[in-house]
């Protein structure tokens, strides 16, 4: 069960949510990154792309402006079957809530973890820039391979 696997490390006794920590280090191996610069104020913005063999961690951070609180951009996160045109995962993530603002730029990093659907073969990345100001910036995205 969940327990031979994790343990308890807080449980909020408002909301009765529990937050666990995993027993045992997931073993990993960086299988690619990249750079990423972008400067515009498209609504959708394609960040990265890979292909999807394994459940992996995909580490994204960066600097970006033009963001506020009410102009948040967000990093959505997908896992697609290219053949049946399906989605598995599909999550976003503000940058806004998840980084620090430093010298007019917000500074982020994120730890997303996909798991590997059977048919999903693709993983994408992308901004969603749902206000359209113009956003640049520079983000490295890390691709983990979770081994069993």
């Amino acid at each position: 069960g969940l327990s031979n696997h994790y343990h308890i490390i807080h449980q909020d006794p408002i909301s009765n949510q529990t937050l666990f920590e995993r027993n045992t280090f997931l073993k990993r191996v960086k299988s690619s990154e990249g750079i990423v610069k972008f400067n515009g104020d498209d609504e959708f913005s394609g960040v990265y792309t890979s292909e999807l063999k394994n459940p992996v961690f995909i580490v994204v951070e960066g600097t970006i402006s033009g963001l506020d609180q009410f102009a948040d951009g967000v990093l959505v996160f997908s896992s697609e079957d290219t053949v049946a045109h399906e989605y598995y995962a599909y999550q976003g993530v503000s940058i806004v809530q998840n980084g620090n603002i430093k010298n007019g730029q917000f500074t982020f990093k994120v730890t997303y973890a996909m798991c590997k659907d059977e048919n999903a073969n693709k993983l994408g990345l992308y901004i969603w820039n749902n206000k359209r100001n113009r956003l640049t910036g520079e983000m490295k995205v890390e691709i983990y391979d979770i081994i069993p």
